[in-house]
């Protein structure tokens, strides 16, 4: 899936345009060639689910992003309205938001027919929607105006946020319906959106050089545990690592509320993840919480049963030890996912949670603590699980990219270790 092809037409992305269609008038922006020289659409002929085998057939003389015209309402200034009622809708993150005109960045972006495309086909998206895109970008230009960045940098974070996903639109839908948990299988595809969003950057979109990296780098971690390539933090850009984190805010805001007590946990647990000046922007704007927080649905028998599969794992990895000696591939691959599980242990243990061995000392650590911290230990819950299945994907998707046919299978083991049915059913991010 990382092999996109700007000359050939992505159905998926094309079966994304002919569904606009039938909502609002999508033409031809120019005459549409074969690489061959076939005339296969004329300027101002309507993209239709009759033009859609001719030209899925055909490799095209121009992307096809580049050919087509939508005739919308989508400009700056309307982007900015839309971002405006984000804002509104997301009262969580007003202490991020602050006073601060976050607006006028999205109002000043230069678009031109590519990414007028993009955004337009991303707005009737559910999985990669514009809703999610506008939350990303007013995140990432919070967090770049409290670190008072220049204004060239924000506007590429403004930029950047707006077109991060739009790799996903070159993917199966089936693949990114949030409401299905994610197979192996579509985690292959899904991981490699950000590659494709690079290529588009770069070569569809025109966008700044440092806007594509960004893009790329939307998923990565300080500590190497992102993806797609899994680069630490002095290969990751400034911009790429705030828009990374950005994103993860957002996610969790599309899914919960106290979205940023939530962020602020998750980001406690990673702190080699981002950079520690993007950290302490979330960490003060989630001290300023009011309110009661709200029931997370944990009991102190999920917690206790986090506990027993911890140490269920650590026991599997002293027995996988000598296993791996002498197979270096093998070896590698299980010292990254020790030392990630590592990260996950060590944040299990400074929560406080690791000294109750049975749910009756559990609850008499728990039981008398306020609202607030409460909360918090269940959150740390929640993280260590989702971080869990993070390592489990991660994990079954490098053994199945290693030389050795028997690799997935070698590593079964420590998977079905870290892996609970439950943790299925966890909301992506």
């Amino acid at each position: 899936m990382q092999d996109l092809s700007l000359d050939e037409v992505n159905r998926h992305y094309l079966d994304r345009v002919i569904s606009l269609s039938d909502s609002q008038p999508v033409e031809a922006g120019e005459d549409i060639y074969s690489a061959n020289g076939i005339k296969l659409l004329s300027k101002g002929a309507r993209i239709s689910r009759e033009a859609q085998e001719r030209l899925i057939m055909h490799k095209l003389k121009r992307p096809l992003e580049v050919c087509i015209k939508v005739s919308d309402s989508i400009n700056p200034d309307w982007l900015a309205q839309a971002a405006d009622r984000v804002i509104e809708e997301t009262p969580e993150l007003r202490p991020l938001f602050g006073l601060t005109d976050l607006t006028r960045w999205i109002d000043e972006i230069p678009l031109n027919g590519a990414m007028h495309g993009m955004i337009s086909v991303s707005a009737g998206q559910e999985a990669c929607g514009l809703q999610h895109n506008l939350r990303v970008a007013l995140v990432a230009l919070a967090i770049g105006y409290k670190l008072e960045l220049p204004d060239s940098d924000m506007q590429i974070l403004a930029i950047a946020g707006l077109l991060h996903d739009m790799g996903e639109l070159y993917l199966d839908p089936n693949f990114i319906d949030r409401k299905k948990p994610i197979s192996l299988e579509a985690w292959r595809h899904v991981s490699a959106h950000p590659v494709i969003g690079y290529k588009l950057a770069a070569s569809v979109c025109g966008l700044h050089p440092a806007a594509a990296q960004a893009i790329l780098d939307h998923h990565e971690r300080g500590d190497g545990s992102g993806y797609p390539k899994g680069v630490k933090s002095s290969e990751q850009s400034r911009l790429g690592s705030i828009l990374s984190a950005a994103e993860l805010v957002a996610s969790i805001a599309d899914v919960s509320n106290h979205s940023l007590a939530r962020a602020d946990i998750a980001l406690r647990m990673g702190m080699n993840e981002f950079p520690q000046d993007v950290i302490s922007v979330i960490n003060q704007a989630a001290a300023e919480r009011t309110g009661p927080p709200p029931e997370t649905g944990h009991t102190d028998e999920d917690m206790h049963a986090l506990f027993l599969r911890i140490a269920r794992v650590l026991d599997v990895i002293e027995d996988f030890g000598p296993r791996v000696s002498g197979l270096n591939e093998e070896k590698r691959l299980f010292e990254r996912v020790v030392e990630r599980f590592h990260c996950i242990q060590r944040a299990f243990s400074s929560s406080g949670l690791d000294q109750c061995h049975d749910s009756a000392c559990l609850g008499a650590l728990i039981g008398d603590a306020s609202e607030w911290l409460r909360f918090e230990a269940d959150l740390v819950v929640h993280e260590i699980r989702w971080r869990m299945r993070d390592l489990v994907r991660d994990l079954a998707l490098r053994a199945s990219l290693l030389p050795s046919p028997s690799a997935s299978e070698f590593f079964q083991p420590l998977v079905e270790a870290l892996q609970e049915k439950n943790d299925l059913a966890l909301p992506e991010r």
